[in-house]
């Protein structure tokens, strides 16, 4: 009898998983959220903090473009991951009980000193080149 109750709870938790599993539209935005503030933050600490509020919606369309682009999620029945699309993928956030969890906002600044330093790196390599 006790193995039949665990199973029926068992079967019932892996339902109240798959029912409350977050769709891709909900890491989309709670990623583009955190994103945006992310690159406001690193736009204030460049530029200052006046430009960082004049740039505000840019950032939040830019971030909200750049997740469309940048974030595929995958979605494993009782739980979804989203990730970066790229040479070296990285899991940005996780979805489960209709929540999407993501990494700190100094995860996402890290990731764009990343982007931004791969890309100025690799400028910086080609005028070596030359």
């Amino acid at each position: 009898m006790k193995k039949l109750i665990a199973f029926i709870v068992f079967i019932g938790l892996i339902v109240l998983l798959a029912m409350t599993c977050p769709d891709e539209k909900q890491h989309r935005e709670t990623i583009s959220a955190r994103f945006s503030a992310a690159a406001k933050q690193k736009v204030s600490e460049e530029l200052g903090s006046s430009i960082a509020i004049l740039g505000g919606g840019l950032t939040k369309l830019g971030a909200k473009l750049a997740v469309n682009e940048a974030i595929q999620v995958d979605d494993y029945f009782i739980f979804s991951v989203g990730k970066t699309i790229g040479d070296k993928p990285r899991v940005v956030s996780v979805g489960l009980l209709n929540k999407v969890f993501t990494g700190s906002v100094d995860t996402f600044k890290d990731f764009l000193d990343d982007q931004l330093g791969g890309k100025e790196k690799d400028e910086k390599d080609d005028k070596a080149k030359e």
